[in-house]
């Protein structure tokens, strides 16, 4: 009896420790990802889908589009921006250099896409990602990289801060407040055109509507 007990208390600690490994990878992988962005901001990863570099910001393509045309923006180390992480962490000082960021990101629209091409340029609520970083998206939302209702619904919802609103915000408020509990709810709501507001049960469905 005191064998098989020892024996059962061998093998809990085999699928513990095996347990915690697994645990352990998973976690590195998921901050691995976190982190991602930094390798294209300091040059050593993925150079092929960098655009642009400036003394303010490196413009690449978004790895995973969720449009025709998805691109971010990513601060430079040398912009207090760079420290920042999410839009929560935006004081009034950086008001000066969230324009001249912002404006980098409508300059690179206008000079490259034609009028009538829509776009939303902004941020994320609740990024999934660090630095702080700009998204610049077309709004046709064509892209097979778009799957599922946090997709559709972080880029069609209040969600998706946009670039005029953290703007005025930093201006008369001096910060950026963002309410979590409502912002996770977001992603869960109803899935709905973000053009006429009709409401739809699958991601297929909506796509076929908006095609």
């Amino acid at each position: 009896a005191r064998q098989r007990i020892n024996r059962n208390h061998g093998a809990k600690r085999r699928r513990d420790a095996i347990t915690t490994t697994s645990e352990r990878k998973r976690q590195r992988k998921r901050t691995n990802w976190r982190n991602a962005l930094y390798g294209y901001i300091r040059g050593s990863d993925d150079d092929h889908a960098v655009i642009s570099r400036s003394k303010m910001g490196v413009l690449i393509h978004d790895k995973y589009p969720k449009a025709t045309v998805h691109l971010l923006l990513l601060p430079t180390e040398e912009m207090n921006l760079f420290k920042k992480i999410t839009i929560e962490k935006l004081e009034k000082s950086d008001l000066k250099e969230i324009e001249a960021f912002q404006h980098m990101a409508r300059e690179f629209v206008r000079s490259r896409y034609p009028k009538d091409m829509k776009f939303r340029i902004g941020y994320h609520a609740i990024p999934s990602m660090k630095p702080l970083h700009l998204h610049i998206i077309s709004c046709d939302f064509e892209s097979d990289r778009l799957k599922n209702k946090k997709h559709w619904n972080s880029f069609t919802t209040s969600f998706f801060v946009d670039a005029d609103k953290i703007e005025t915000s930093l201006k008369h408020v001096g910060h950026v407040s963002v309410n979590r509990y409502n912002m996770n709810a977001l992603l869960k709501s109803p899935l709905e055109c973000h053009r006429c507001g009709k409401s739809f049960q699958t991601i297929p469905s909506l796509k076929r509507h908006i095609s």
